[in-house]
């Protein structure tokens, strides 16, 4: 499994789109935090490289 452990801030911008590779998933450890604040006109998109369901795992908020 691929897995991105955010440890400090992570901001993503408006407008972006973050695609994950099969499996792949985003851990935000109890030091991180996830900054991801979009608008209608400019959104955030977490998406998988693949549009089938269950091509990524998701992103997952690890607490104390």
């Amino acid at each position: 499994t691929n897995v991105a452990n955010i440890n400090a801030v992570l901001t993503i911008e408006p407008g972006v789109k973050v695609e994950f590779a099969s499996g792949a998933r985003m851990d935000i450890e109890t030091t991180g935090t996830l900054v991801a604040v979009g608008t209608e006109s400019d959104s955030i998109v977490f998406t998988g490289a693949n549009q089938t369901a269950g091509f990524w795992d998701g992103i997952f908020v690890i607490s104390a």
